[in-house]
């Protein structure tokens, strides 16, 4: 059996690669320190993992699914109002 911390580890590593894959498609050429990048990542991963794990906790019963499009409807031009916030110039 697999142990729940070695999961935990598995499923932020999942949702660490995700929001890289998000942030790295909307940058595009915009000049955005590491730094500020690796804290936004941090924070959409963050955020996709609270809403999994209340998922969970509920009994899986809503359509996961449903819920992050409809997360990403409401958060809508949010990530890239961050970056224009750390665009260097």
């Amino acid at each position: 059996p697999v142990s729940a911390p070695a999961v935990a580890d598995l499923r932020g590593r999942f949702l660490q690669i995700r929001a890289d894959a998000y942030v790295t498609a909307i940058v595009g050429g915009r000049r955005i320190r590491k730094s500020d990048l690796a804290v936004i990542k941090e924070y959409l991963a963050s955020l996709c993992f609270g809403i999994v794990s209340g998922w969970l906790r509920k009994g899986m019963h809503e359509d996961i699914r449903a819920m992050l499009d409809r997360m990403c409807e409401i958060k809508k031009g949010m990530v890239e109002e961050m970056f224009s916030r750390c665009e260097e110039a």
